[in-house]
């Protein structure tokens, strides 16, 4: 069974959905500068430094069928 065009379709749905955010249509219409672009890349650089230190400490507050759920 050959999924690839099946894939293919969801993607290019994301792909649409993606390049039709506000954030994306801003830097392709140039309304975002530099210093824009700058503060995206700090919060996703502390968004993904930090964000997998929280969700494993949340887990240790898991109890019995929560654990299973994870």
């Amino acid at each position: 069974m050959n999924k690839w065009p099946e894939l293919m379709d969801e993607f290019q749905v994301a792909l649409t959905n993606f390049l039709r955010c506000e954030t994306i249509r801003r830097m392709t219409a140039d309304e975002l500068g530099p210093a824009h672009y700058q503060a995206i890349l700090r919060q996703i650089f502390h968004h993904a430094r930090e964000n997998p230190q929280i969700q494993a400490l949340a887990t240790v507050y898991f109890r019995g069928p929560q654990r299973d759920m994870v």
